[in-house]
């Protein structure tokens, strides 16, 4: 036993809902990670290797544009599938217990 609550669910709801809300969270928070590790791991390397600073720096803005509306899209869809489980199984009090965090 983890010596965790279980989750309740709302009466008269399936939790068809929170599967496709837990899906989508997980699938935003490797999308947003993924992002990262690729510009830390692939990316930055990758420019190192142009010889001017100019071309370096007109490279990462180019990708660095595209990967931040991204980024910002997931973080948000991430948020909004988790405060939507929060609020759909009303798990408000998990942040007063320490225990949670």
């Amino acid at each position: 036993m983890s010596g965790r609550a279980p989750a309740r669910e709302a009466p008269g709801k399936p939790m068809d809902d929170i599967a496709i809300a837990r899906a989508l969270h997980v699938l935003a928070a490797v999308l947003w990670i993924g992002g990262v590790a690729f510009v830390t791991a692939v990316l930055f390397p990758a420019i190192r290797g142009f010889k001017a600073p100019e071309e370096r720096l007109a490279l990462f803005d180019r990708i660095e544009r595209r990967f931040a509306s991204q980024a910002t899209f997931w973080v948000a869809a991430g948020g909004a599938s988790g405060f939507y489980m929060v609020l759909r199984l009303d798990l408000w009090s998990r942040f007063l217990e320490a225990g949670y965090w």
